[in-house]
């Protein structure tokens, strides 16, 4: 099987500077190699050469002019041109007791000119990582179970130089940040599923995530310290599920799991310092999440869902601004105290007439801090029981 998709969109925003320029080609072919084992390569190519960005106004210069942009957006021409491009193949064995064995690899880069109000950034990105799963049915006495254990590889090379920004170009005689980053992720894992009825499955998952960041810093002088370092995170996840099928057309299920995940490196790399290096600061946000839901179809013609949820976090990765001319405009990040994050997802899919189907979907969202406070030098906020921002409601 073989499926082929370019898509293109091309707008120009409401507000001054906010053009976009979006070209996307997606390719996924699917050889059957004999009756057991079959290989799967999928490839794609985005193109970006414009996407403006209008920034942020203040109160007074949204009632002023709400389509404007900030003065200094317009002569740093802040924006981002980029392309990138990942592909991976994946070969599945079928064993004939049961089972199968599955050998993924992928290849990602991505390269980055982005002119912004604080800096001319250039980024190389080169990635590659492998998966490795074997499941295999495994049975407990006389309950049915499989077991599905496996590993995952991955590492990330960025180089990075920031230069001043000079209308919208590198200024190569002013460099401000030159470093080479690595990021190393293992990850092992094994997942088990017994069957203690024929209607009742019950699922346990646990993972090992170990993440290394190293910075290579290359910008080193007599009044500019070696910020040369790494920085080591890693975590233990854990899940568990039950699902019930009481007939064919419906399914009750809940579950409760762990999550981790680490700062990238360009959360890490932005320091409100301005030095190199990684931020010694920054965390993982790590949460614990819950979910039930019941889904099934009518008839044959109508399936539907209902989900709700809650993750409780911990050390929420956000950004925040600094109020210094030397970094106009320029996002840094910090962790959260904590925030709960409520919801309910339904949707449902009805056959109108054979061949022709509607969906419809709603989300409600309730995120809120439950433990956060911010404080400068003048005064303290506390943001207990506030939501958190650029989430809709509905």
């Amino acid at each position: 099987s073989l499926l082929f998709t370019a898509s293109r969109l091309d707008y120009e925003g409401e507000r001054d500077h906010s053009d976009a320029d979006f070209r996307n080609y997606n390719g996924r072919l699917r050889l059957p190699l004999s009756p057991r084992s079959s290989l799967t390569v999928i490839a794609n190519y985005g193109d970006q050469p414009v996407a403006d960005n209008p920034g942020a106004l203040t109160l007074a210069e949204l009632r002023a002019n709400r389509d404007s942009a900030p003065a200094i957006n317009l002569s740093t021409r802040a924006g981002k041109d980029v392309t990138q491009f990942q592909g991976g193949g994946t070969l599945r064995r079928q064993f004939s007791a049961g089972g199968e064995a599955a050998a993924t690899v992928f290849y990602f880069t991505r390269d980055l000119k982005n002119p912004t109000t604080f800096a001319y950034i250039d980024l190389e990105r080169r990635a590659y990582g492998a998966r490795l799963t074997v499941t295999r049915p495994v049975p407990l006495g006389s309950l049915p179970h499989r077991l599905t254990a496996g590993l995952d590889y991955q590492r990330q090379r960025d180089d990075r130089i920031n230069f001043a920004n000079i209308a919208g170009s590198p200024d190569p005689s002013d460099v401000r940040l030159d470093q080479l980053e690595h990021v190393t992720e293992l990850g092992p894992f094994v997942q088990s599923a017994v069957e203690l009825s024929p209607q009742t499955t019950v699922t346990a998952g646990l993972r090992y995530d170990r993440v290394s960041f190293r910075a290579e810093d290359r910008l080193v002088t007599g009044t500019n310290p070696d910020d040369s370092g790494e920085r080591v995170m890693d975590a233990v996840s854990g899940s568990l599920g039950v699902a019930v099928t009481p007939s064919d057309r419906v399914t009750v299920y809940a579950n409760v799991g762990t999550s981790f995940e680490t700062p990238t490196t360009t959360e890490l790399t932005n320091r409100p310092t301005g030095a190199g290096g990684f931020n010694p600061d920054l965390e993982p946000q790590k949460a614990t999440n819950y979910e039930v839901g019941v889904r099934g179809n009518l008839d044959g013609r109508l399936g539907y869902s209902v989900a709700l949820f809650q993750a409780d976090v911990r050390d929420a990765l956000i950004s925040f601004e600094v109020q210094d001319p030397t970094f106009p405009g320029r996002r840094f990040f910090r962790n959260a105290g904590s925030s709960r994050h409520r919801g309910v997802e339904l949707g449902a899919d009805v056959e109108v007439v054979p061949g022709l189907s509607a969906l419809v979907s709603w989300n409600y969202s309730d995120f809120v801090y439950t433990d956060y406070q911010v404080v400068t030098s003048t005064q303290t906020f506390v943001l207990d029981g506030r939501s958190l921002p650029g989430i809709p409601k509905h």
